[in-house]
């Protein structure tokens, strides 16, 4: 399992991230942490924010990656985006709720430079470039709540696609 940080300045995105046991999962529990798991730093953070479990988001991921030019690209299509509810650490079964019926969300990744592989991409199938994020996707469709991000009318993290 992964505990995930993103943090987002100007167009960029950083992602922290780091790998526990999916048994470690019930440290996030706790109000100390053992010394030296892994997850530390991401335990502080909830703690320090009051922050908790809201929603479950699972979807299904094509992902391909080359080396170009330009360096390695990678695209990824995320489709049957679902979200259930919840307020416990865990995994919840069921069908959840289906986000967006026939919609496909696309992210492309590159170094720099768009590589001319994604422009054609991009000209070919006609997709148009929108901030989107699946948690805030989910949030909207269990709690009927638009959350932009701070300093942000809309509603997402660049780079990502909605085709």
């Amino acid at each position: 399992m992964f505990l995930e940080r993103k943090l987002r300045k100007a167009d960029r995105v950083r992602k922290r991230r780091t790998r526990v046991r999916i048994d470690e999962m019930g440290q996030l529990n706790g109000i100390r942490n053992v010394a030296g798991w892994p997850g530390t730093w991401f335990h502080r953070r909830l703690s320090v924010r009051g922050l908790g479990p809201v929603c479950q988001v699972a979807y299904r991921r094509t992902a391909r990656v080359t080396t170009t030019e330009v360096g390695t690209i990678r695209v990824t299509a995320d489709r049957d985006i679902r979200v259930w509810p919840t307020r416990e650490l865990g995994f919840v079964d069921g069908p959840g709720s289906l986000i967006g019926e026939s919609k496909v969300l696309v992210e492309l990744k590159f170094p720099v430079t768009m590589p001319a592989l994604f422009e054609q991409l991009i000209e070919d199938f006609k997709l148009e470039p929108a901030p989107v994020s699946k948690f805030r996707l989910g949030i909207n469709e269990l709690y009927g709540l638009e959350t932009p991000a701070p300093g942000n009318p809309g509603t997402g993290n660049r780079g990502e696609t909605d085709a």
